[in-house]
C-alpha cells in the first residue's frame, strides 16, 4: 500500500489546525481530564481507534460512495460530506464549524485514494485516529491533565 505524499501534508496541517482552533475558540477541554482519571490510558488510545474507523466508514465512505452517483464535482463531494461531518459533531456551533473544516482535510484525504475505498479507509482512519491522538495529548499536557 502506498501512502500518497499529501496524506502526510493532510495530517500535519490538521493536527496544527485543530490544536489551533480549539485555543482561538476556547472549545472547553475540561472532559479529557475526568476521561483520562475515569478510564486507563490504554482504552483511550483503543477509542481513539474505534472512533476513528468508524467515523471514516460513516463520514467519509458512506457519503462520498452515495455522492458519486450523483455528482461527478470532487468539491461538492467534499463539501457535503463535510457538512455531515460538521453536524453530527454538534456540541456547540464553534465545533461545528471546527469539525467541518477538519472533515474537508479528511474527505480531501479520502479522494486521494478513490475509488480504492479499501486504502482510502485505512489511510484516512489512520490520518483521523493519528491527529486524534496528538491533539488529546497536547490538550491533555498543556491542561496539566497528566500531571
Amino acid at each position: 500500500m502506498k501512502i500518497n505524499v499529501k496524506s502526510y501534508f493532510v495530517l500535519i496541517i490538521l493536527c496544527i489546525y485543530s490544536i489551533l482552533g480549539s485555543r482561538l475558540i476556547h472549545i472547553d477541554n475540561d472532559y479529557q481530564e475526568d476521561f483520562i482519571n475515569e478510564f486507563p490510558y490504554w482504552l483511550t488510545i483503543l477509542l481513539f481507534i474505534i472512533t476513528g474507523v468508524i467515523e471514516t466508514i460513516f463520514f467519509n465512505f458512506i457519503p462520498q460512495y452515495f455522492l458519486n452517483k450523483f455528482f461527478n464535482n470532487k468539491l461538492i463531494i467534499i463539501l457535503i460530506s463535510s457538512i455531515i461531518f460538521g453536524l453530527l459533531h454538534f456540541s456547540s456551533i464553534e465545533f461545528i464549524l471546527i469539525t467541518f473544516f477538519a472533515g474537508i482535510l479528511l474527505n480531501y484525504n479520502f479522494t486521494l485514494y478513490y475509488p480504492k475505498y479499501k486504502i482510502a479507509i485505512i489511510i484516512t482512519a489512520l490520518v483521523h485516529i493519528i491527529s486524534n491522538f496528538i491533539v488529546y495529548n497536547f490538550d491533555s499536557f498543556s491542561n496539566g491533565s497528566f500531571s
